[in-house]
């Protein structure tokens, strides 16, 4: 790799600048278009970051469509981008660095994707496509239940679970249920009076599809969690009522709440903003917005983290710092708009609010000791 990838020119900026607005989107197959062609001037992370997000969203999209014979080519071009990134970063040993702008180190990347590959496959019954896979690869694919369940535990290890301690689902050892999607005005309201009952610092997190608007809206408090069917709110009066009620004044800062969290959260205030309304005023404030970003404020408390302003952050990595464990991402690539979700989709949803929530906490008593009278 030439001298181009040490320099900040403009050009340098710009196609960073085009790269992770692209990804900031998630529109991976055009980030990863972005990073190829202008590799030289966006760099091997980037490239890398944005060739894994794609392959992630193309193998979700095939095992939907029954074409896991288009599983192989990702696998191949994931492969083919870390032994590059590897060379032009002069990484001698996979494993000896963790390297990366995203949720993925780039050293463990073919591996993750294959694993991915193999969960997203098991979890459609095509158990034959993944058998002939993991072989191909040189990988164990058992659906033993032990072995089923000793996989399970070493991801409850590496991953935030629902049911740990201190999440939402296990409040003083008790045991609690995952969120159901609220699609009712009159559950809405009552959700969200538990909501602020429950904290004064409110994450969110916000998915979509295709369309402009957002699928799926979550909150959450470092106890209490709800999770909102815009599309199917949106879509009547009272719906749009109810969302006003609480949605709108959340985030239009009239409620109890003290903070409102999100992580890189500028893309889901437009989506939020763009969603539909059967009402001619819109249920969300499109002036003022309340919502605070949880990004600089982790580059404030920990600058050694995520690099400058925390550009390179990902909330999985943050959880990871603070939290102790890291999100599980795999389902940040699913259809969002599917009725109903998966189980792994609430989970996922869930705990992604409320990570801002628990983050922001943590953060909070590190700025009291550092500027405390």
């Amino acid at each position: 790799i030439d001298s181009l990838l040490r320099q900040d020119t403009i050009a340098h900026l710009t196609t960073k600048a085009l790269i992770d607005t692209a990804l900031d989107l998630r529109l991976y197959r055009r980030a990863d278009l972005f990073a190829s062609k202008f590799y030289a001037f966006g760099g091997p992370e980037r490239f890398a970051e944005a060739r894994f997000l794609h392959a992630c969203e193309t193998i979700t999209k095939v095992v939907k469509r029954k074409q896991p014979q288009i599983i192989e080519k990702q696998i191949a071009r994931i492969d083919e981008c870390v032994e590059r990134v590897r060379i032009d970063l002069n990484l001698s040993d996979v494993g000896e660095h963790k390297i990366g702008i995203g949720e993925v180190p780039i050293e463990t990347m073919p591996e993750y994707i294959r694993e991915f590959a193999l969960r997203r496959l098991r979890t459609s019954n095509m158990s034959a496509a993944a058998l002939r896979l993991a072989n191909l690869w040189g990988m164990n694919y058992e659906e033993d239940p032990a072995i089923l369940a000793e996989e399970e535990k070493r991801r409850q290890l590496t991953y935030v679970q629902w049911n740990d301690e201190g999440s939402p689902g296990n409040i003083g050892g008790k045991s609690q249920p995952l969120p159901d999607l609220v699609s009712d005005a009159v559950d809405l309201r009552g959700e969200f009076k538990v909501l602020l009952q429950s904290g004064e610092t409110v994450g969110f997190d916000a998915e979509w599809g295709e369309d402009n608007g957002v699928a799926v809206l979550q909150l959450s408090t470092v106890s209490h969690s709800i999770l909102i069917d815009i599309p199917a709110l949106s879509s009547n009066d009272e719906g749009c009522k109810a969302l006003q009620a609480t949605v709108g004044q959340l985030f239009a800062g009239l409620t109890s709440a003290r903070y409102v969290i999100g992580f890189g959260c500028k893309e889901d205030i437009k989506r939020l903003r763009d969603s539909p309304c059967s009402r001619s005023v819109h249920w969300f404030p499109h002036n003022n917005c309340a919502a605070r970003d949880l990004r600089p404020l982790i580059a404030e408390a920990t600058p050694s983290l995520g690099g400058r302003g925390g550009q390179h952050l990902g909330l999985s990595r943050s959880t990871e710092s603070f939290l102790g464990k890291q999100l599980d991402k795999a389902e940040q690539c699913s259809d969002w708009c599917q009725r109903p979700l998966s189980t792994e989709q609430r989970e996922y949803a869930a705990l992604d609010a409320w990570a801002c929530a628990a983050i922001h906490a943590k953060i909070s008593k590190i700025f009291d000791q550092r500027y405390k009278v």
